[in-house]
Protein backbone atom coordinates (compact mmCIF):
# COMPACT_ATOMS: atom_id res chain seq x y z
CA UNK A 1 0.00 0.00 0.00
CA UNK A 2 1.26 3.29 -1.41
CA UNK A 3 1.87 6.32 0.78
CA UNK A 4 -0.74 9.58 0.25
CA UNK A 5 0.21 12.03 -2.26
CA UNK A 6 -0.90 15.71 -2.02
CA UNK A 7 -2.59 16.61 -5.53
CA UNK A 8 0.31 18.63 -7.40
CA UNK A 9 -1.19 22.35 -7.21
CA UNK A 10 -2.69 24.15 -10.08
CA UNK A 11 -2.04 27.85 -11.12
CA UNK A 12 -5.22 27.38 -13.66
CA UNK A 13 -7.60 26.61 -10.32
CA UNK A 14 -6.51 30.09 -9.32
CA UNK A 15 -9.60 32.47 -10.46
CA UNK A 16 -8.30 35.12 -12.86
CA UNK A 17 -8.25 38.78 -11.35
CA UNK A 18 -10.71 40.40 -14.17
CA UNK A 19 -12.27 42.00 -11.24
CA UNK A 20 -9.56 43.80 -9.94
CA UNK A 21 -8.26 44.08 -13.41
CA UNK A 22 -11.91 45.87 -14.06
CA UNK A 23 -11.14 48.25 -10.96
CA UNK A 24 -8.00 49.47 -12.28
CA UNK A 25 -9.06 50.01 -15.94
CA UNK A 26 -11.77 52.15 -14.34
CA UNK A 27 -9.48 54.00 -12.08
CA UNK A 28 -6.88 54.62 -15.22
CA UNK A 29 -9.77 56.02 -17.44
CA UNK A 30 -10.66 58.23 -14.71
CA UNK A 31 -7.32 59.30 -14.75
CA UNK A 32 -7.15 60.11 -18.26
CA UNK A 33 -10.04 61.23 -18.45
CA UNK A 34 -9.43 63.89 -15.51
CA UNK A 35 -5.84 64.77 -18.00
CA UNK A 36 -8.03 64.94 -21.07
CA UNK A 37 -10.88 67.11 -20.00
CA UNK A 38 -8.37 69.76 -18.04
CA UNK A 39 -6.14 69.83 -21.08
CA UNK A 40 -9.25 70.07 -23.85
CA UNK A 41 -10.05 72.95 -20.96
CA UNK A 42 -6.92 74.62 -20.91
CA UNK A 43 -6.78 75.16 -24.98
CA UNK A 44 -9.47 77.67 -24.04
CA UNK A 45 -9.00 79.08 -21.40
CA UNK A 46 -4.85 79.10 -20.68
CA UNK A 47 -2.24 76.82 -19.75
CA UNK A 48 -1.54 78.44 -16.08
CA UNK A 49 -3.92 75.63 -14.25
CA UNK A 50 -2.69 72.80 -15.87
CA UNK A 51 0.96 73.20 -14.77
CA UNK A 52 -0.33 73.18 -11.08
CA UNK A 53 -1.96 69.75 -11.40
CA UNK A 54 0.05 68.32 -14.40
CA UNK A 55 2.68 66.39 -11.80
CA UNK A 56 -0.67 65.05 -10.11
CA UNK A 57 -2.24 64.22 -13.29
CA UNK A 58 1.00 62.52 -14.15
CA UNK A 59 0.90 60.64 -11.18
CA UNK A 60 -2.71 59.40 -10.97
CA UNK A 61 -2.23 57.80 -15.00
CA UNK A 62 0.79 55.81 -13.69
CA UNK A 63 0.40 54.55 -11.01
CA UNK A 64 -3.67 53.29 -11.82
CA UNK A 65 -1.71 52.57 -15.64
CA UNK A 66 0.57 50.45 -13.60
CA UNK A 67 -1.37 48.04 -11.56
CA UNK A 68 -3.59 47.64 -14.74
CA UNK A 69 -0.25 46.00 -16.46
CA UNK A 70 0.25 44.29 -13.55
CA UNK A 71 -3.43 43.02 -13.34
CA UNK A 72 -3.48 41.61 -16.92
CA UNK A 73 -0.11 40.36 -16.98
CA UNK A 74 -1.56 37.66 -14.11
CA UNK A 75 -4.30 36.66 -16.16
CA UNK A 76 -2.54 35.82 -18.91
CA UNK A 77 0.33 34.02 -16.60
CA UNK A 78 -3.51 31.98 -15.04
CA UNK A 79 -4.82 31.42 -18.17
CA UNK A 80 -2.01 30.93 -20.25
CA UNK A 81 -3.33 27.85 -22.43
CA UNK A 82 -4.05 28.94 -26.10
CA UNK A 83 -8.12 28.08 -25.28
CA UNK A 84 -8.17 31.38 -23.24
CA UNK A 85 -6.51 33.74 -26.23
CA UNK A 86 -10.31 34.80 -27.85
CA UNK A 87 -11.39 35.20 -24.56
CA UNK A 88 -8.37 37.57 -23.93
CA UNK A 89 -9.16 39.59 -27.23
CA UNK A 90 -12.71 40.02 -26.56
CA UNK A 91 -11.89 41.19 -23.19
CA UNK A 92 -9.27 43.34 -24.97
CA UNK A 93 -11.42 45.27 -27.73
CA UNK A 94 -14.63 45.71 -25.10
CA UNK A 95 -12.11 47.27 -22.68
CA UNK A 96 -10.53 49.36 -25.76
CA UNK A 97 -13.64 51.14 -26.98
CA UNK A 98 -15.18 51.81 -24.13
CA UNK A 99 -12.28 53.40 -22.84
CA UNK A 100 -11.82 55.56 -25.76
CA UNK A 101 -16.27 56.26 -26.17
CA UNK A 102 -15.54 57.52 -22.59
CA UNK A 103 -12.61 59.75 -23.80
CA UNK A 104 -14.29 60.91 -26.27
CA UNK A 105 -17.22 62.17 -24.18
CA UNK A 106 -14.50 63.76 -21.92
CA UNK A 107 -12.59 65.64 -24.11
CA UNK A 108 -15.71 67.26 -25.84
CA UNK A 109 -17.25 67.93 -22.12
CA UNK A 110 -13.91 69.10 -21.39
CA UNK A 111 -14.23 71.47 -24.67
CA UNK A 112 -17.39 73.20 -24.00
CA UNK A 113 -16.51 73.80 -19.96
CA UNK A 114 -13.15 75.27 -21.40
CA UNK A 115 -15.62 77.36 -24.15
CA UNK A 116 -18.08 78.31 -20.98
CA UNK A 117 -15.17 79.46 -18.82
CA UNK A 118 -13.33 81.45 -21.60
CA UNK A 119 -16.81 83.44 -22.25
CA UNK A 120 -17.34 83.85 -18.72
CA UNK A 121 -13.88 85.42 -18.20
CA UNK A 122 -14.19 87.52 -20.95
CA UNK A 123 -17.26 89.06 -19.86
CA UNK A 124 -15.95 89.70 -16.23
CA UNK A 125 -13.43 91.78 -17.85
CA UNK A 126 -15.57 93.48 -20.25
CA UNK A 127 -17.76 94.33 -16.89
CA UNK A 128 -14.78 95.79 -14.90
CA UNK A 129 -14.11 97.82 -18.22
CA UNK A 130 -17.48 99.20 -18.59
CA UNK A 131 -17.60 99.78 -14.65
CA UNK A 132 -13.82 101.86 -14.76
CA UNK A 133 -15.46 103.70 -17.95
CA UNK A 134 -18.18 105.22 -15.32
CA UNK A 135 -16.70 107.63 -12.95
CA UNK A 136 -15.68 109.47 -15.82
CA UNK A 137 -18.61 109.02 -18.37
CA UNK A 138 -21.16 109.70 -15.83
CA UNK A 139 -19.69 113.63 -14.57
CA UNK A 140 -19.04 114.20 -18.63
CA UNK A 141 -22.90 113.09 -19.36
CA UNK A 142 -24.13 115.76 -16.10
CA UNK A 143 -22.02 118.48 -17.86
CA UNK A 144 -23.30 118.13 -20.93
CA UNK A 145 -26.69 117.77 -19.86
CA UNK A 146 -26.21 121.18 -18.01
CA UNK A 147 -24.87 122.93 -20.58
CA UNK A 148 -27.01 121.69 -23.26
CA UNK A 149 -30.33 122.78 -21.19
CA UNK A 150 -28.77 126.12 -20.40
CA UNK A 151 -30.99 128.87 -21.36
CA UNK A 152 -29.88 131.43 -24.03
CA UNK A 153 -32.30 134.26 -24.10
CA UNK A 154 -29.51 136.60 -26.53
CA UNK A 155 -27.70 135.39 -29.64
CA UNK A 156 -24.45 136.25 -28.19
CA UNK A 157 -25.23 133.79 -25.12
CA UNK A 158 -26.50 131.04 -27.34
CA UNK A 159 -22.79 131.16 -29.47
CA UNK A 160 -21.21 131.50 -26.18
CA UNK A 161 -22.82 128.66 -24.89
CA UNK A 162 -21.53 126.26 -28.54
CA UNK A 163 -18.57 127.10 -27.39
CA UNK A 164 -18.61 125.89 -24.17
CA UNK A 165 -20.22 122.88 -25.08
CA UNK A 166 -17.82 121.73 -27.85
CA UNK A 167 -15.12 120.22 -25.74
CA UNK A 168 -17.57 118.57 -23.12
CA UNK A 169 -19.08 117.18 -26.38
CA UNK A 170 -15.99 115.92 -27.46
CA UNK A 171 -15.13 113.95 -24.67
CA UNK A 172 -19.18 113.04 -23.95
CA UNK A 173 -18.99 111.30 -27.12
CA UNK A 174 -15.65 109.57 -26.72
CA UNK A 175 -17.17 108.16 -24.06
CA UNK A 176 -19.62 107.27 -25.71
CA UNK A 177 -17.91 105.37 -28.42
CA UNK A 178 -15.80 103.50 -25.89
CA UNK A 179 -18.71 102.63 -24.05
CA UNK A 180 -21.00 100.76 -27.15
CA UNK A 181 -17.67 98.91 -28.07
CA UNK A 182 -17.55 97.59 -24.90
CA UNK A 183 -21.41 97.29 -24.77
CA UNK A 184 -21.37 95.30 -28.33
CA UNK A 185 -18.46 92.63 -27.04
CA UNK A 186 -20.31 91.63 -23.77
CA UNK A 187 -23.31 91.19 -26.28
CA UNK A 188 -21.34 89.35 -28.61
CA UNK A 189 -20.00 86.91 -25.62
CA UNK A 190 -23.49 86.60 -23.77
CA UNK A 191 -24.90 84.97 -27.47
CA UNK A 192 -22.16 82.16 -26.46
CA UNK A 193 -23.80 81.21 -23.13
CA UNK A 194 -27.48 82.05 -23.93
CA UNK A 195 -28.06 78.70 -23.22
CA UNK A 196 -27.15 79.23 -19.65
CA UNK A 197 -30.35 80.80 -17.83
CA UNK A 198 -28.57 83.54 -16.03
CA UNK A 199 -26.51 84.80 -18.84
CA UNK A 200 -30.07 84.88 -21.17
CA UNK A 201 -32.05 86.94 -18.88
CA UNK A 202 -29.42 89.91 -18.41
CA UNK A 203 -29.36 89.81 -22.40
CA UNK A 204 -32.62 92.31 -22.79
CA UNK A 205 -30.67 95.04 -20.13
CA UNK A 206 -27.76 94.54 -21.82
CA UNK A 207 -29.30 95.32 -25.53
CA UNK A 208 -31.32 98.26 -23.96
CA UNK A 209 -28.66 99.77 -22.55
CA UNK A 210 -27.22 99.63 -26.06
CA UNK A 211 -29.39 101.04 -27.57
CA UNK A 212 -29.90 103.63 -25.16
CA UNK A 213 -26.28 104.61 -25.95
CA UNK A 214 -26.51 104.21 -29.25
CA UNK A 215 -29.73 106.83 -29.58
CA UNK A 216 -27.48 109.00 -27.09
CA UNK A 217 -24.25 108.51 -29.85
CA UNK A 218 -27.09 109.41 -32.13
CA UNK A 219 -27.92 112.90 -29.89
CA UNK A 220 -24.50 113.67 -29.57
CA UNK A 221 -24.05 113.73 -32.96
CA UNK A 222 -26.40 116.17 -33.84
CA UNK A 223 -25.37 118.46 -31.31
CA UNK A 224 -22.20 118.46 -33.04
CA UNK A 225 -23.84 119.66 -35.97
CA UNK A 226 -25.52 122.12 -33.84
CA UNK A 227 -22.08 123.49 -32.49
CA UNK A 228 -20.63 123.66 -35.73
CA UNK A 229 -23.86 126.03 -36.69
CA UNK A 230 -23.42 127.82 -34.05
CA UNK A 231 -19.52 129.26 -34.29
CA UNK A 232 -21.19 130.57 -37.84
CA UNK A 233 -23.16 132.44 -36.26
CA UNK A 234 -20.40 135.11 -34.94
CA UNK A 235 -19.62 136.21 -38.25
CA UNK A 236 -22.69 137.24 -39.05
CA UNK A 237 -24.78 140.21 -38.79
CA UNK A 238 -27.88 139.84 -36.20
CA UNK A 239 -30.84 139.48 -38.91
CA UNK A 240 -28.54 136.70 -40.64
CA UNK A 241 -28.40 135.61 -37.68
CA UNK A 242 -31.57 135.76 -36.95
CA UNK A 243 -31.54 133.68 -40.63
CA UNK A 244 -29.53 131.15 -40.18
CA UNK A 245 -30.44 130.31 -36.88
CA UNK A 246 -34.10 129.56 -38.50
CA UNK A 247 -33.04 127.48 -41.77
CA UNK A 248 -30.36 125.86 -40.07
CA UNK A 249 -30.23 125.39 -36.61
CA UNK A 250 -34.07 124.86 -35.17
CA UNK A 251 -34.13 121.75 -37.59
CA UNK A 252 -31.19 120.52 -35.62
CA UNK A 253 -33.12 121.14 -32.67
CA UNK A 254 -36.01 119.20 -33.86
CA UNK A 255 -33.69 116.23 -34.46
CA UNK A 256 -32.24 116.34 -30.90
CA UNK A 257 -36.17 116.27 -29.38
CA UNK A 258 -36.69 113.58 -31.39
CA UNK A 259 -33.84 111.43 -30.47
CA UNK A 260 -35.21 112.54 -26.54
CA UNK A 261 -37.99 111.36 -27.13
CA UNK A 262 -37.52 108.18 -28.85
CA UNK A 263 -34.65 107.58 -26.05
CA UNK A 264 -38.10 107.87 -23.53
CA UNK A 265 -39.60 105.64 -25.68
CA UNK A 266 -37.30 102.57 -25.95
CA UNK A 267 -37.02 103.36 -21.83
CA UNK A 268 -40.59 103.00 -21.30
CA UNK A 269 -40.85 99.98 -23.40
CA UNK A 270 -37.97 98.58 -21.23
CA UNK A 271 -40.01 99.57 -18.06
CA UNK A 272 -43.17 97.51 -19.16
CA UNK A 273 -41.06 93.99 -19.80
CA UNK A 274 -39.75 94.59 -16.06
CA UNK A 275 -36.17 94.93 -17.08
CA UNK A 276 -34.17 96.39 -14.53
CA UNK A 277 -32.34 99.75 -15.46
CA UNK A 278 -32.57 101.74 -12.14
CA UNK A 279 -31.48 105.08 -12.17
CA UNK A 280 -31.62 105.32 -16.61
CA UNK A 281 -35.45 105.11 -15.64
CA UNK A 282 -34.93 108.11 -12.76
CA UNK A 283 -32.96 110.43 -15.51
CA UNK A 284 -36.16 110.63 -17.40
CA UNK A 285 -38.48 110.48 -15.01
CA UNK A 286 -40.13 107.06 -15.72
CA UNK A 287 -41.23 105.47 -11.87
Amino acid sequence: MGLPTQPIPNSATKPAPYGMLKVSLILLTIAVAWAVIVIASATQVGTDWLKRISGLLLLATIGTGYWAKRMWSEILRIEAEPTFRRKHRSFALKAMIAICAVLLLVAEEGIRVGTHVRHVKKIEALTEQLEALAPKSVPTKQQFVQIARQATPTMAEYIHRCSKLEPVLNDYESNLRDGDRLLGQVLEELQHLKADRGYAAIIPMYAVIQNITRKDLESARAFRKEVDYGKQLAALTPDDQVRFYKTNILPVKSDEKRIANEEIDILKDAKAHDIALGDLYREVGIQ
